[in-house]
């Protein structure tokens, strides 16, 4: 097993990425990290649930987001 954290997609795009890799800035992946981009996300693997949820497209996110709010409140 690789000890290769592997990086998040951000939920903004790759401009909002570019910039908070120079500013050192956070951004919100969108499986929900928080991170600070500091290396070149490009040199690692994408992590899997942001990989999953990139493939649902922009409409899949929003029913995943809404599904994870109401278990939530559920409790």
């Amino acid at each position: 097993m690789s000890s290769v954290e592997p990086h998040s997609l951000p939920e903004s795009g790759i401009g909002k990425l570019t910039e908070a890799y120079v500013s050192g800035t956070p951004v919100i992946a969108l499986c929900g990290k928080v991170w600070v981009p500091s290396r070149d996300p490009g040199r690692f693997p994408i992590c899997p649930e942001c990989k999953r949820l990139c493939d649902l497209g922009p409409k899949g996110h929003r029913r995943e987001w809404e599904r994870r709010a109401r278990e939530e409140q559920r409790g």
